[in-house]
């Protein structure tokens, strides 16, 4: 078949993207539709195979374009397991025997049909023989320990199919079991290095020489609404393994969990580190443990180390300007920080490191696994009420996985109407690593990724005792040692610790009641900062009624202010500063200053305006008075006649025309002043 194969990375996305008819992407893209047979993410298909056969209409559009002679363009994942491989052979074959056949042969009725059980098996972990050459064990030699590379990948899909051809050749003839079929007597000589790398390894000799051993970890177990941890077998490699599928051998000797590298940052040269972390689907058939809180963990410890390298380089080493999905697992903090977080399984059985591999150093994932205990020992969630009226309890929570905790107040949170207190105390195998953990917790809670946060948000109260507050939320999260007393942590006292009903404590304490007032200056500030701009200056008694209530709330907070416990004041001090209490009261004092000042200035302008208007009359006053002009000397009101005109000297007329001017050139200046 004229067909050409381009391998993309994993988690690339064609959803709602038209693909050419002369493509198809298999076991990539994140779809399932024309063009685009994948199963990831997708409920209900145990593998893409599982898809390809059950749509089947889905490559219509390819085998049309191939029957005409076009080039038709395959896209596979990089790195291409047996379900990409395999179906990339069903897809040869629909294009060679049309649909029809294709249906008959893998369908349910179909010889072919093993082959699909077969590969939804491996793709959920289970049946992965290799203690000798089987179909998986064979395929997987394929490129053990090679460095991968599109032309590596290409030799994998090459021998592949060849190697896939056979078994389904022995399955139709023989109807083998393609599980447990040794197929080293039916193989061509060029699979002789594969057959012979399988056979050589020896998990024993791994154990012997302690590149891999035993330990007891504890792993979260889904237990009815809740989990719970639980201590299970774990198979640890402490370098790379021999073999690509030694983590199968450790599975049969009851290993619940594996944790195999494939590569260790500074080990052989390597830059960076891949682990690949699994839960054994042959003892967990129910899928009751789930790896996803130790995956969260993990990745925020990631985002951690990517902090580091921006400090250091200026730039992020993966892309933070899109998560890697817009739905699912990975739709949520802290995976959606980024388009290339640590891969989980959405059902939490596997965890595998970013496309781009891993910062970390090996040994501290190690310290997580062992410690992956992480948990909500005891916590409460209060929301702020108005001022008079009591505060909410919004939920307690006793030993619950933080994950589950920071989603149900993530939930809380989005649904807010106003300020909201959580409070933790969490187990400290979070300290294991660092303090700054529980800063990426609490911005893990307010579901906002690492990058985001300003160092102003946070606050260390001590090593182990955090702070976050922004206009939305306060957070507290305290990683106390097991066995360690509250009441003798610095914060105890103004938390209302140690208490029989902690959460009650928590909501009647020091440190809730601080946020609510400080919460109520604030809003008196705005409601003041309201009426300010509502209030013309020329209300001077408004003006002067706002002035002594805002110098009042000024000197209740100067009073409040007056905090003698140090640790409550330095707590205290920096959620003021969160909320811009300072800012806010000096922009509503300038604001009341501007119009006072106002106001004033209009009062000494009208006692100006009227100064210079009455400067006239006294003027004309003291003329009348000194008998400069007279009126009977303008106009005889005695006689026989009421009234008549007088002959009247020049100087009295040039008086009556200033006069008259004086009062023409008041009525103008008083109608532009208005």
């Amino acid at each position: 078949m004229n067909c050409t194969i381009r391998f993309e990375r994993n988690g690339e996305s064609r959803k709602g993207v038209r693909v050419p008819a002369n493509e198809l992407w298999l076991d990539v893209g994140n779809a399932l539709e024309p063009g685009c047979v994948d199963h990831h993410h997708i409920a209900g298909y145990a593998s893409t195979l599982d898809a390809l056969v059950r749509h089947p209409e889905y490559l219509a559009d390819a085998r049309r374009c191939a029957g005409n002679g076009q080039e038709i363009v395959v896209h596979l994942h990089a790195a291409p397991d047996l379900d990409c491989v395999g179906s990339y052979y069903a897809f040869l074959y629909y294009l060679e025997h049309g649909e029809d056949e294709f249906t008959g042969f893998f369908g349910p009725e179909g010889a072919g049909n093993p082959f699909v059980t077969y590969i939804n098996d491996i793709d959920a972990g289970r049946r992965k023989v290799t203690d000798y050459p089987t179909l998986y064990a064979v395929f997987s030699a394929l490129d053990d320990g090679k460095a991968r590379t599109p032309q590596t990948d290409l030799q994998v899909v090459d021998k592949g199919l060849e190697l896939l051809s056979v078994a389904l050749r022995l399955l139709a003839e023989q109807g083998i079991d393609l599980a447990t079929c040794d197929l080293s007597e039916y193989l061509p000589d060029r699979f002789e290095k594969e057959c012979r790398e399988v056979s050589a390894y020896s998990f024993e000799e791994e154990l012997d020489t302690g590149r891999v051993k035993f330990e007891t970890v504890p792993l979260w177990k889904k237990s009815g609404t809740g989990m719970t941890t639980e201590f299970v077998q774990a198979a640890i490699w402490k370098h790379v393994p021999a073999s690509y599928n030694s983590y199968n051998a450790a599975r049969r000797r009851g290993a619940v969990l594996t944790v195999v590298p494939y590569s260790i940052k500074g080990e052989n040269g390597a830059e960076y580190t891949r682990v690949f972390i699994s839960v054994n689907p042959d003892l967990d058939p129910e899928n009751e443990y789930t790896l996803r809180p130790l995956a969260e963990i993990i990745e925020q410890l990631e985002q951690m180390e990517e902090e580091r390298l921006y400090e250091q380089t200026g730039s992020y080493r993966r892309d933070h300007s899109q998560p890697r999905s817009r739905e699912g697992v990975f739709s949520n903090m802290p995976f959606a920080a980024t388009s290339d977080p640590w891969f989980i399984r959405p059902d939490g059985s596997l965890i595998d490191s970013p496309r781009s591999l891993s910062l970390l150093e090996y040994n501290g994932i190690l310290n997580v696994i062992r410690n992956n205990g992480s948990a909500v020992k005891t916590a409460c969630t209060v929301g702020i009420a108005g001022k008079g009226k009591e505060n909410t309890l919004l939920g307690r929570w006793e030993q619950v996985p933080l994950s589950v905790w920071q989603e149900q107040n993530r939930e809380l949170l989005r649904n807010a109407e106003g300020h909201i207190v959580f409070f933790a105390e969490l187990e400290s195998s979070l300290l294991r690593q660092n303090n700054r953990m529980l800063e990426a917790q609490c911005m893990n809670l307010t579901g906002r990724p690492l990058y985001e946060k300003h160092s102003g948000n946070v606050y260390f109260a001590d090593y182990r005792t955090c702070v976050y507050s922004d206009l939305k939320c306060t957070v507290v999260l305290i990683a106390a040692y097991d066995g360690q007393e509250m009441g003798t942590l610095p914060v105890s006292r103004i938390l209302g610790l140690p208490a029989e009903d902690f959460a009650e404590a928590v909501r009647g304490s020091e440190f809730v009641s601080n946020v609510k007032r400080l919460l109520c200056q604030r809003q008196s500030l705005l409601d003041y900062g309201g009426q300010i701009g509502r209030t013309s200056a020329v209300k001077s008694r408004e003006l002067e009624r706002l002035n002594t209530e805002v110098l009042a709330l000024s000197a209740e907070m100067q009073k409040e202010d007056m905090i003698g416990d140090a640790v409550e004041y330095e707590q205290y001090r920096f959620i003021k500063k969160q909320f811009g209490i300072e800012e806010l009261k000096a922009s509503v004092m300038d604001e009341l200053k501007l119009l006072i000042d106002e106001s004033r200035n209009r009062l000494v302008s009208r006692f100006n305006l009227l100064s210079a208007y009455a400067v006239p009359f006294i003027l004309l006053t003291a003329m009348f008075e000194m008998g400069i002009i007279r009126i009977d000397s303008f106009v005889d009101i005695s006689g026989p006649n009421p009234v008549s005109v007088q002959n009247s000297m020049p100087w009295v007329l040039i008086g009556w025309i200033i006069i008259i001017g004086i009062a023409a050139g008041m009525f103008v200046s008083f109608r532009k002043k208005k």
